[in-house]
């Protein structure tokens, strides 16, 4: 299953969470519909919140595609007209959950399926390596500064990076020697937490607390 339409939404109001969705992909309504779900139309550089709205504010897989229709200074302000609103809804007691892909890591798992048109980078056998000129993802201390003086917990990438393996992968020798390999690496991410802020990381998953 590929989160695109909003089954992460479903998932939450199925554990009984007073969620909400914000989707720019007017093409998802029909699902929303069709499951009842609470999921609105807008942008999330605009969101139509008020201030300290939400507990919780989610974000995966959402930033590294912010402003990607900018170039240079101005993607860079599109993202952090993005990450205001975030920290704008969520309440002062309140988390920011967000989920990126590491620009330090050599491979990205999560678009290898995409146009290099929007992502940049060099595809190759189904994998996507990234390089030193993108400007699609983001690394630990694009993140930081992004949310300034927040604090930024990395948590375990772990299963997410596992699934992530399994849904992309379709070459033999990457499904069965790399694959592997990279599954120890995340092991040992997931039981010495200093080196999820290292490049060895493949994935950023963070936990913002709001100040």
């Amino acid at each position: 299953m590929w989160y695109w339409r909003g089954e992460d939404l479903e998932m939450l109001a199925g554990l009984g969470a007073d969620a909400v969705g914000v989707d720019i992909d007017k093409s998802n309504a029909p699902f929303w519909k069709d499951r009842q779900l609470n999921c609105i139309l807008a942008d999330g550089r605009y969101l139509p919140f008020k201030k300290q709205s939400f507990d919780c504010v989610i974000a995966i897989e959402v930033i590294e595609h912010i402003g990607q229709e900018k170039k240079g200074m101005l993607r860079k302000t599109e993202r952090k007209r993005f990450v205001d609103e975030l920290k704008r809804v969520c309440r002062k007691t309140g988390a920011i959950f967000l989920s990126t892909p590491n620009q330090k890591f050599p491979i990205d798992i999560a678009h290898a399926g995409m146009s290099r048109s929007i992502v940049g980078g060099l595809s190759i056998g189904g994998i996507r390596f990234h390089t030193p000129w993108e400007s699609f993802t983001l690394s630990l201390q694009d993140l930081k500064k992004l949310f300034e003086e927040m604090p930024i917990e990395l948590v375990s990438p772990l299963n997410y990076v596992n699934w992530n393996w399994e849904f992309f992968t379709r070459h033999k020798l990457i499904k069965y020697v790399v694959f592997p390999i990279g599954r120890l690496l995340v092991k040992l991410l997931d039981k010495l937490p200093l080196l999820r802020a290292t490049p060895i990381n493949p994935h950023l998953i963070v936990v913002i607390k709001a100040i």
